[in-house]
This record gives C-alpha cells, structure tokens and sequence, in this order.
C-alpha cells in the first residue's frame, strides 16, 4: 500500500512539474536598438537573412505596447517579445517583408527581439520560455 501511495505522489508531482516546465533558448544579439532612431529603423534596408539563432534586440526604458512594420525591411522577421526577466509575454510570427500594417501584442514589454520568420516555430519558443542573449 505505501509503495502505491509513493508511486501515485510521484505521478502526481511529475504532471505537475510537466505542466510548469520552461523552455531555455539562447539567441545571438548581432544588433541592439536603444534609442528611438534606432528602433524606428530596425532592419529596414536589410536584404540578407540573419544568421540562424540571431537578431536585433530592442531595449525599452519602461514596459510599452509598441508597434512594428515592416516598412523597407525586405526579409520576413518573427518578433519576440520579453518582461524585465526576458520571459516571453508574445510574439509575431511571419511578419511579411514591406507590409506597413502595424502590428503588436496585448502585453507589455521591456525587450523585444526581431529574428528570421521560422525562428519562432523552428525553436518552438512560447509564452513563458525564457530567452537568454549572446552578443
């Protein structure tokens, strides 16, 4: 009986455990924007894929609800967005290169990275997942 009881917490704390699991991603910053020039530009003008696992990481003074286009920007970008612990709070799969419609997420944010459109499902990044930065 106390071998059933053993075995049944332990189901229950695995499903537990399971349900409150993160992912750990990494992703190589190649650019950052911190001034309101910089993050007005982005990538604009860029022709050229980013390298695999890499972007431009937009720092924020203050959370915000900002907006992106792809005015100019002629690859399609995912958009990850992070709180002050780089937790993901949303994203923005497959924004299409030149469309000028802006587009957000219903979170606020500190951090927000551009990667190649792809990067998001290819790494399976989702709410919750924590993202570390390499430069």
């Amino acid at each position: 009986m106390f071998v059933i009881i053993l075995l049944l917490i332990t189901i229950i704390l695995l499903l537990s455990f399971s349900e409150t699991y993160k992912s750990f991603h990494s992703i190589r910053i190649i650019e950052i924007a911190k001034t309101n020039d910089e993050k007005a530009k982005g990538l604009m003008n860029r022709k050229e894929k980013l390298p695999v696992k890499s972007g431009m990481l937009f720092v924020y003074d203050f959370f915000n609800k900002s907006q992106f286009w792809m005015k100019n920007t002629y690859i399609n970008l995912d958009i990850i967005f992070l709180d002050e612990n780089k937790n993901v709070v949303g994203v923005l799969e497959n924004m299409k290169a030149r469309d000028e419609t802006l587009k957000g997420i219903d979170k606020e944010f500190i951090y927000a990275i551009e990667v190649n459109a792809g990067t998001v499902d290819c790494m399976k990044i989702k709410v919750g997942d924590y993202i570390s930065f390499k430069f």
